[in-house]
């Protein structure tokens, strides 16, 4: 599903090959349905703002097959699966820079933005501000084996384990359990999604939701938690109502990162690879394996000290945890 953010014609336009009739939105992706022939536009079944599907009937355009049948026909448009075209086959395009008339014009081969303005337009809304903190590996590591040992091929992952931390420390802090809608109302909510943002081919960017996260027991959560991001890599786009949302590149070996916010999410967490960093415990200083957590959390919904209580309590979860049941 999508959300509607744009609608670009109004009954009687013409409509020709390639135009863009309206713009869909997900969490982290805004795409254009686009005309594949000309005629009339006649009307529209939706309306701004409304959440469609994909395949779901939203307008109707009058084309022109005189060609084909010699009359004109009426032909419902459809959402589709968001495209993934080549790079040199993009449509998009930057605005183009303003330049002295003494410069030459700049060259190069023009690409769409990595976050498409209908985001970045969101992101003005928020009060961003980020803190860090290094979590012990080892608790989760021996999880790891635990439920390796336990279930095999089926175990678990590291990065499902960390996500149950950051729900049950959300039950405990309100401020975290909160969505910001357009009008910035801040919406606490009682049972809530977690998002776990996902790298898809070409650079792109989709959100998976485990829904009603908060209500699901352990063997649930694991299971909804790698259904997810599995369908999410395989093209599963959702409308994502999340007040958290996890993100990692620890496959890339990035230990640490200071990760945006986008509404109606208040915070993102990234999740650093794991790194051996220096501490002192009672005088004797020795390399631990840690993972840094970096938290940036919209200042609008959360002050400082709240969002390092949430933070603490996630490291406290994280370093002390068991396999439920």
């Amino acid at each position: 599903s999508a959300r509607v953010v744009t609608l670009n014609k109004k009954p009687g336009d013409a409509v020709a090959p390639d135009d863009v009739l309206c713009e869909l939105e997900t969490d982290k992706a805004v795409y254009p349905v686009e005309a594949s022939f000309a005629g009339k536009f006649k009307a529209w079944q939706i309306k701004l703002d409304d959440t469609v599907l994909i395949g779901q009937p939203i307008a109707l355009v009058t084309g022109d097959a005189a060609s084909v049948t010699g009359l004109s026909v009426e032909i419902p448009v459809k959402t589709a699966a968001p495209p993934v075209p080549p790079a040199a086959a993009a449509r998009s395009v930057l605005p183009a820079p303003a330049i002295s008339s003494t410069l030459a014009p700049m060259k190069g081969n023009a690409r769409p933005p990595a976050l498409h303005p209908a985001i970045t337009k969101r992101l003005d809304a928020v009060v961003p501000a980020s803190m860090l903190m290094d979590v012990r590996w080892d608790g989760l590591r021996l999880a790891r084996e635990a439920a390796k040992q336990r279930d095999g091929k089926a175990a678990a992952s590291p990065s499902a384990m960390m996500a149950w931390c950051v729900v049950r420390a959300q039950e405990k802090h309100a401020a975290f359990r909160c969505l910001v809608n357009k009008e910035g109302e801040i919406l606490e909510q009682a049972d809530f999604e977690l998002g776990v943002a996902v790298a898809l081919e070409g650079d792109r960017l989709a959100t998976a939701s485990i829904a009603a996260a908060n209500k699901l027991s352990w063997p649930d959560f694991a299971a909804a938690y790698a259904r997810a991001v599995e369908e999410t890599r395989g093209g599963r786009l959702v409308d994502v109502q999340a007040p958290l949302n996890l993100t990692s590149l620890g496959a890339f070996g990035v230990e640490s990162a200071t990760p945006i916010v986008v509404p109606p999410a208040m915070g993102t967490i990234f999740i650093g690879s794991a790194h051996e960093r220096m501490i002192n415990e009672g005088g004797v200083v020795h390399p631990v394996e840690v993972i840094t957590l970096s938290l940036t959390f919209d200042h609008k919904v959360v002050n400082g000290a709240s969002a390092a209580a949430f933070l603490q309590d996630v490291k406290s979860r994280m370093e002390s945890f068991k396999l439920p049941g």
